[in-house]
């Protein structure tokens, strides 16, 4: 009664190291610890088994949703018809759309963006930053490379009987959720590639045989 492989393991291997330690402290040694806490059968502490009596009875998808209700405001997710989800590093990322149709588009790889971008510490659940979006789409081709997000969205004005084109750019550093880039122009053409210089905190985007360039003011006005 209360014997634990785990527990048993670390001693013997600290009375090995001790071993040899005393035979010859200068000699170099490997020593490969390997728990069963993995392998079946499973075996934990009975005081660590009982701590936990009744949590999962409901089921592993109910925890699931109570946990991560608890780590979202609920304010927030009232209402939301769309949920998406990716962890990145250290930083568990939550989209949240409040509808599933949209007024922009983007002739890019991308998913659209029309309520909240969510970032917790993936470890603890913490809340980092939180972003409401616009009705925009986030670039998702070297989504993982880079180190901000690209939100871009094109939609048509009618302004004296015309239909003029607009493109609307905002670019968020990922672990702050500061807004390096919030602007718009006029183009009747299609936006087909976007990039993003995190050297020079710049934004090329092609658009048939024009390139739009966006810098940060800040950045400018340092310069």
């Amino acid at each position: 009664p209360g014997y634990h492989l785990t527990a048993d393991l670390a001693d013997q291997a600290i009375r090995w190291i001790g071993e040899h330690r005393t035979i010859d402290s200068t000699r170099p040694f490997f020593l490969h610890f390997a728990t069963g806490a993995p392998h079946s059968p499973h075996h934990a502490p009975r005081d660590l088994i009982e701590s936990y009596a009744g949590v999962f009875d409901d089921g592993w998808d109910v925890i699931r949703e109570q946990t991560l209700a608890s780590q979202i405001d609920p304010k927030i997710m009232r209402g939301q018809k769309e949920l998406f989800a990716f962890a990145e590093n250290d930083q568990f990322f939550l989209l949240a759309n409040h509808a599933t149709n949209h007024s922009t588009y983007l002739n890019i790889y991308n998913q659209r963006l029309n309520g909240y971008i969510l970032a917790l510490d993936r470890h603890s659940g913490e809340e980092l930053w939180m972003h409401k979006t616009p009705a925009l789409n986030l670039v998702l081709d070297d989504l993982r490379q880079l180190p901000v997000f690209i939100l871009g969205g094109s939609k048509h004005e009618r302004k004296h009987n015309l239909y003029i084109g607009k493109f609307t750019v905002q670019i968020l550093d990922k672990q702050t959720g500061e807004v390096l880039v919030d602007d718009s122009f006029m183009t009747q053409n299609q936006v087909q590639q976007i990039t993003w210089s995190a050297a020079r905190r710049q934004l090329r985007m092609h658009a048939y045989n024009t390139i739009y360039t966006i810098q940060p003011a800040r950045q400018q006005t340092e310069k």
